[in-house]
This record gives structure tokens, C-alpha cells and sequence, in this order.
């Protein structure tokens, strides 16, 4: 018997980086997936199939030690195998360390029947993220888990409900980055600038507030002013680049509003789309991104079913 999980990635579309300090963030998953199957063993691995790695889950490396450390307290000497498999591209922003904590702990949950809680659940994929991330604020696995539009800070998890249907162009850059360095950059920038940075996160805590409202009522234009604002203060912290700014700048005349999302300083970008620009938008991400694509947001956290041998 084996068990499956499949876990969403995700973007963001205010407050990434701020809501490290206490900012309200707003983020959505998308139809981007990372699968994990475990199995019994006899001897225990974990493989990830993109990267081309197997590792005894006793003696993983620093790529696979997250999902080891995720899911080493609720093995209990159980011999299992996981094997992973991800649509989501590596150090582009979109949540795939968290997507792949996650349906690695919610495919143990399945195999070993634990009946885990979305809370536990939550507790053990952070694990592994606070050894990629340090301190990370837990966005990225709340909006994996549970899928869907979510307010969120630190404690604190709202989800949204949609006042009209919202279409997003993603643009990876190809630029791949450390996450743990764009977070030390802009912890330095919050040392150096402490006044300055503490009202920037009041500021995008706003942003974030009233972008659920606009969210609810489905005023496009208002959301995408509102993702502009936030690109802005984003680029003074030192999360955007040239290229990025190239992009976001470049795409607006042909889109309700765009930003970078997630840690910056490469990764990818986020467009909403203005139906009637549509074509537009799309000739000129195609021009200028590594790879460009549609995605459905606010699609369903973690799933996990069984498959019988």
C-alpha cells in the first residue's frame, strides 16, 4: 500500500519580507504541485526524482535534511520510503521547501494513519522550513496546507473569499537566489534603517488589510494598485533588481498591477490580468522572461489519498 500527497505552491501578492516583523501578508496558492508517495521499506529513503538524489532518511544531505527532519518524529522506527516529485521550480519564490514539507508530513500522516490536525500538521513541515529559513514567518506552509486566498501574520490566519474570478501571469526569471541571504540583506536594511523600516511594515501591513477587502469586493484595479505600492517598498529594501524591475515596469501598461513575489532578487514575477490585454501581456512575458505561464489561484491546499499495491 501507498499513500500519496500532493501540496500547492504558491505567491504573494503584499507583504512578503515585512511579514517577518509583524506585518500582515496576503497569499494564494496555485496549480504549480509537489507529490510525495511513501511506502513501506525495508530500507528507509527519501529520493527526489527532479534532482536526481536518494539518501538513507538517517543520512540525508543539506538538500533533503528539511523533509527528514519534518518527518523524523512521527516515523518512529517505521521503515518508509518517500518519493518526490515537483512541478514547482527551485528557488524561484513560488513555496516549493514548504510544499514539499508539507506533503511529505501529510503522506506519513496517511501511510501510518496518524489522523494528524491541520495544526500538527503545520508544526511538523516548519521544521524543516526554520532549518532552510531560520525564521521563517510560516506563510509559505499555512498557504500550502490550506490552500485558497489567506490573510496572514504571525498567529493569525483569515481566509478570503473572492468577489470575482482573478487570473495571474507568472514570469520566471531563471535567476536563482538564496533565500537565506535576501533575508539577511533586508534584515541589515531594517538595522541600518530602524524607524524608517518599522513604518514601512505598519505601511504594507495596511496595504495587505485593504487588499483583502479590495479582494472581496473583485475591484481589479484597486488590487493592482495596491501590488504596485508593494512592489515599491520591496525595491527599497533591496528585494527587487534591474531585471525584475524591467519586468514589473515593462508588463503594467498590459496589466491590472505586478510585483516581484517572494524573497526577490531574482525568481519570479506576478502579473494580474486585464482580459482585454491579455495577449499583450503574454507577447511581451514571453519576450522577456526564461518562462512565462498562466496560473489558477486560489486552488486547494494539501490533499493525500491511498493506492493499493
Amino acid at each position: 500500500m501507498k499513500a500519496v500527497a500532493r501540496a500547492p505552491g504558491k505567491i504573494i501578492l503584499a507583504g512578503e519580507h515585512f511579514v517577518v516583523y509583524g506585518s500582515f501578508a496576503v497569499a494564494s496558492s496555485i496549480d504549480l504541485y509537489v507529490t510525495v508517495t511513501a511506502e513501506f521499506h525495508k530500507e528507509p529513503y527519501i529520493v527526489s526524482e527532479d534532482l536526481g538524489i536518494k539518501e538513507p532518511i538517517d543520512q540525508t544531505s543539506h538538500v533533503l535534511r528539511p523533509i527528514a527532519i519534518s518527518i523524523a518524529p512521527l516515523i518512529k522506527g517505521e521503515k518508509v520510503v518517500l518519493k518526490i516529485k515537483s512541478d514547482i521550480p527551485l528557488s524561484a519564490g513560488l513555496g516549493s521547501s514548504a510544499a514539499v514539507s508539507v506533503a511529505a508530513v501529510k503522506a506519513i500522516d496517511e501511510l501510518l494513519e496518524l489522523k494528524m490536525k491541520s495544526d500538527e500538521i503545520y508544526e511538523a513541515a516548519m521544521r524543516g522550513e526554520k532549518l532552510i529559513h531560520e525564521k521563517p514567518s510560516g506563510i509559505d506552509v499555512a498557504i500550502s496546507l490550506f490552500g485558497g486566498f489567506l490573510l496572514f501574520k504571525k498567529g493569525y490566519r483569515k481566509q478570503v473569499c473572492l468577489g470575482k474570478n482573478m487570473e495571474f501571469m507568472l514570469c520566471n526569471t531563471g535567476l536563482q537566489r538564496s533565500t537565506g541571504q535576501m533575508i539577511k540583506r533586508v534584515a541589515s536594511f531594517a538595522s541600518k534603517n530602524y524607524k524608517l523600516f518599522s513604518k514601512m511594515v505598519e505601511v504594507v501591513s495596511t496595504i495587505s488589510v485593504n487588499l483583502v477587502r479590495y479582494l472581496e469586493r473583485g475591484e481589479m484595479e484597486r488590487i493592482g494598485y495596491l501590488m504596485n505600492m508593494n512592489h515599491e517598498m520591496l525595491r527599497v529594501i533591496g528585494a527587487s533588481n534591474s531585471i525584475l524591475d524591467r519586468i514589473v515596469y515593462g508588463s503594467r501598461p498590459f496589466c491590472f498591477g505586478s510585483k516581484l513575489t517572494g524573497a526577490g532578487g531574482g525568481g519570479c514575477t506576478i502579473h494580474l490580468v486585464k482580459r482585454e490585454r491579455t495577449k499583450d501581456l503574454n507577447s511581451f512575458l514571453s519576450k522577456t522572461c526564461y518562462k512565462s505561464m498562466f496560473v489558477k489561484a486560489g486552488v486547494e491546499g494539501v490533499k493525500s489519498w491511498r493506492i493499493q499495491n
